[in-house]
């Protein structure tokens, strides 16, 4: 399994009414995690891109545990714990700066050719990739 952790503050533009982190903000900071994750093992979603694949996101689960304010500090623990065919799952831990759980979540994201907009399986720098950052754990 790859993990990899990724800091970002709240900021005052992602703020509700309540002064919370709006709800639909954490799909955002999945991505921004997820995106890290990703460049950390080698792979840009641009070269993916430039390889004629896309990825959309397919599912989208969130437990939300407490609310972050502006200005906290949060630590987003990203997994991918297993390729799945044509599919690659993530799973993320929120924590704020105080350690406390803030959400869980995980995202679903599907290989598709970008034109044929069919699922297909990873290109195979993204295998190697991943299969390279599992030896290296």
């Amino acid at each position: 399994m790859i993990s990899f952790s990724t800091k970002l503050r709240v900021q005052y533009c992602d703020t509700d009414q309540m002064s919370f982190a709006h709800h639909s903000n954490y799909v955002k900071y999945f991505e921004l995690a997820r995106l890290e994750l990703l460049r950390n093992i080698g792979v840009s979603y641009a070269s993916i891109e430039e390889a004629g694949f896309i990825m959309p996101v397919v599912d989208v689960k969130i437990h939300y545990i407490k609310p972050a304010f502006y200005d906290d500090e949060l630590l987003i623990e990203t997994r991918l714990p297993a390729l799945k065919g044509a599919r690659v799952v993530f799973s993320y831990h929120v924590t704020n700066q105080e350690g406390k759980l803030i959400c869980e979540g995980e995202t679903t994201l599907a290989f598709a050719g970008k034109v044929s907009k069919r699922a297909c399986h990873p290109p195979s720098f993204f295998i190697n990739a991943v299969h390279d950052a599992e030896v290296a754990v």
